[in-house]
């Protein structure tokens, strides 16, 4: 059973406390997202926003960005950094709870939050929410089944170990540290990466869903752009 939402935000509010590190697993896709953002982009939702490291980022290639998260406490720290950025602002809510105008966004984006959501209906939902001809752009985790899995996995060990020793240098994680993050890995579920791939084909048609290395994938969809009428 996944983690309820206010469970969730209790955790995030006290992860919110420990250190910020240069480099983890999900900062080393901010580049991949940034960088598969629609041509023409004016208004992104990135949905589990955190401390805004991605939404600063984001706000500096496009018009608007909205970002929203659970964590109170996150939000803090993100509306901190973010002072005198006009054109970003955020949002403590949850997103299958928030209303917003149909097709809204030109795209949507997040890192590492969809594992906490019903994957049917957040796929659906994010398709009524984006323009056409938007995005969709996901990074997150996957459960491993498989020898291709494993081979991911295994070929992910070394390369998080040289990545964390050139970005973050002799730091290390503290007992607290661990603590909060296995007490919060403790809620988490993941979907095997066939079921995921699957079920984009069924509420997403032509979305393209890739492994990636440092126990990720990808996701990313472009909605169709309405046809003219004849």
């Amino acid at each position: 059973m996944k983690a309820s939402p206010e469970r969730i935000a209790v955790e995030f509010d006290q992860i919110a406390s420990l250190p910020d590190r240069n480099w983890n697993h999900n900062i080393h896709y901010h580049s991949f997202l940034l960088n598969e953002l629609p041509n023409s982009c004016h208004r992104v939702l990135e949905i589990g926003c955190g401390k805004g490291r991605l939404s600063i980022e984001l706000a500096k290639k496009v018009k608007e960005v909205v970002g929203i998260d659970l964590s109170n406490e996150m939000l803090k720290i993100a509306r901190s950094r973010s002072k005198g950025i006009d054109n970003l602002r955020y949002e403590q809510t949850d997103y299958m709870q928030k209303d917003y105008p149909h097709a809204y966004f030109d795209a949507i984006v997040s890192v590492a939050t969809f594992h906490h959501m019903d994957w049917p209906a957040v796929l659906k939902r994010a398709k009524g929410d984006l323009k056409p001809g938007g995005k969709l752009i996901v990074i997150d985790l996957y459960e491993e089944k498989g020898w291709m899995d494993s081979l991911y996995s295994l070929i992910s060990i070394p390369i998080h170990h040289l990545y964390k020793w050139i970005k973050n240098g002799q730091s290390k994680s503290t007992p607290q540290e661990n603590k909060l993050w296995n007490v919060h890995g403790s809620g988490d579920e993941y979907l095997p990466f066939a079921e995921l791939k699957w079920l984009a084909s069924q509420y997403l048609p032509g979305a393209t869903v890739k492994r990636r290395l440092l126990w990720r994938y990808s996701l990313v969809w472009e909605k169709p752009a309405e046809k003219n009428p004849s």
